[in-house]
């Protein structure tokens, strides 16, 4: 749930962007009497809110202008409530089911409060709903299996104790958004979903107990742009469709137990941007499919059981600006142009196999923060070149077998952002050091140093 802008903020800011101009605000108008019953109902349901409606005889005849409703235009003198948006607004208690008497609602935003308990069946009842947003609230049990919400293009429960088997919104044909992210629900993801509506952008079914093998069926949602299964049970291999999804930009599978080797159909999603697969079982080498994948920033596949070494088509990836490979068998020399990367931030080749000599072209990187080759087979000094990090932070070059430790540090005091250095167990045939650094100063080191022959 994480860096950039969000698609359900995009669409809750879009629906709430048509509701409001329609809020009533001429003192004659006043609620329909149902929509009124309503609202009272769920406000009796609240152990505490603040919300400051008042449903005495003298103020609660124009709901319109309460804070957090919109209402439609309808007629002079009586407004449909069509809105309601009380995201953060310090609700306590549970959800009453009087919300399904609100049967011209359009939007339903409760995000951000302290509900509990159940959702009512009602809810999902309400044919003209187009937004549903119940996320980072405590409700908890089943979702009801049978639900009429034909006009719903977000649907947003994330951040609760939800359990049972996930909805699937047969008939949405609008739905756009799918996050049921981060709740307890358990069973096979069903890929169901897919045959509802031919619109679904993101889809994120992370932090749960899903289990299984990994479903085909994602090759039917043509216009997906985020697949977030992270964090659950999945098993199995990747099927062949979920390939075909050539509007995928983001695909989060960290965390499952997922096998097999990375397919070189994954050549075909052209438009990805993100991709996290770490800490599954992918066995084989890396394809060397990346001059396909030029919008690619992100890519990580730490602590999998891959092989071979690193594919040289990733410096065709001058958009990258993040690659971990971490904790695989990984091996060979660390060959890449990263004269061709220059937006390369974060590179964690650790916990590996690579042997040679570290580039001496990695400072070509100049965004580069945090650098991790530890625990490798590297050999030789530390290249001049490092002089050129300016914006490095955290250097681990561990467990290799460097020599010229004075080099070194010489060349590492010159680092200006350096804050966490790490250079143990390295420096072996005359020169004996071990050394885990935090906020000391390199430059300081390298005055005190003196080489003690072994």
């Amino acid at each position: 749930m994480g860096n950039s802008s969000e698609l359900p903020c995009f669409f809750f800011f879009f629906f709430f962007s048509l509701l409001s101009p329609h809020s009533c605000s001429q003192s004659q108008q006043s609620c329909d009497s149902s929509d009124l019953n309503a609202l009272q109902g769920f406000v009796e349901g609240l152990q505490s809110s603040d919300l400051g409606w008042s449903f005495n005889e003298s103020s609660s005849s124009n709901c319109c202008t309460w804070v957090g409703i919109s209402c439609d235009l309808g007629s002079a003198l009586v407004k449909r409530v069509i809105g309601l948006d009380l995201s953060n607004k310090s609700l306590k208690g549970s959800v009453s089911s009087s919300l399904g008497g609100l049967d011209q609602l359009k939007q339903l935003n409760l995000s951000y409060n302290s509900l509990r308990g159940q959702v009512p069946a009602e809810l999902f009842h309400l044919p003209h709903l187009e937004l549903l947003d119940l996320s980072m609230n405590m409700l908890s049990g089943l979702i009801p299996a049978e639900s009429n919400l034909s006009s719903i293009q977000v649907f947003n429960i994330s951040f609760n104790s939800f359990n049972g088997t996930h909805l699937i919104l047969a008939g949405s044909s609008n739905l756009s958004v799918y996050d049921v992210s981060s709740n307890s629900f358990w069973g096979p993801v069903d890929t169901g979903i897919c045959n509802s509506s031919d619109s679904i952008q993101l889809l994120r079914f992370s932090a749960n107990m899903f289990s299984g093998d990994f479903p085909a069926g994602f090759g039917n949602c043509g216009s997906l742009s985020e697949l977030s299964l992270n964090t659950n049970g999945l098993t199995g291999t990747l099927p062949d469709d979920l390939f075909t999804l050539s509007s995928l930009t983001k695909l989060n599978l960290q965390g499952n137990a997922l096998s097999g080797t990375v397919s070189t159909n994954i050549r075909n999603l052209s438009n990805l941007v993100h991709v996290e697969i770490s800490f599954n079982n992918f066995s084989g080498v890396i394809p060397d499919v990346f001059d396909s994948l030029s919008e690619l920033e992100y890519f990580a596949a730490f602590s999998n059981k891959l092989t071979g070494g690193l594919p040289p088509s990733l410096s065709n990836c001058s958009t990258l600006a993040l690659l971990i490979l971490g904790n695989n068998s990984l091996t060979g020399t660390i060959a890449l142009n990263f004269r061709a990367l220059p937006r390369l931030k974060h590179l964690i080749l650790a916990w590996n196999f690579f042997s040679g000599c570290i580039p001496p072209d990695l400072p070509n990187c100049t965004q580069m923060q945090r650098l991790n080759l530890g625990t490798n087979n590297l050999v030789g000094e530390i290249p001049s070149s490092f002089k050129n990090f300016t914006s490095l932070a955290i250097l681990w070059l561990s467990v290799n077998n460097f020599s010229n430790l004075f080099s070194a540090l010489q060349i590492l005091q010159s680092l200006p952002s350096l804050t966490d250095l790490a250079l143990f167990e390295n420096f072996h045939g005359g020169e004996l050091f071990q050394l885990i650094l935090g906020t000391t100063n390199p430059a300081e080191l390298a005055q005190s140093y003196r080489p003690c022959a072994l």
